[in-house]
């Protein structure tokens, strides 16, 4: 079952989650935190894309963003899962 249309606008608060696929872990170690750390870092930097708070579980990801354009957050999350992921 696919996920209700995300209703977007500017200004607007979005706490937008990605899970493991089949709700495996995401992240094994300190390191995987660390490194995917690193890439939402640069993902914030490159885009300007204001963080207010986000929490890394073992299969979750989930990050509080402010948006100011559309979009901008939702692909730089897919992003970064991709480039963490290495798909």
């Amino acid at each position: 079952m696919s996920r209700p249309l995300r209703i977007e606008y500017e200004g607007a608060f979005y706490h937008v989650t990605s899970r493991g696929n089949g709700r495996r872990k995401i992240f094994i170690s300190k390191t995987d935190y660390v490194k995917f750390l690193s890439y939402i870092e640069n993902s914030l930097k490159k885009y300007g894309i204001p963080l207010h708070a986000y929490a890394l579980m073992g299969n979750i990801i989930a990050p509080l963003w402010l948006k100011e354009e559309p979009l901008t957050a939702t692909i730089s999350l897919r992003k970064r899962k991709r480039l963490y992921s290495g798909t």
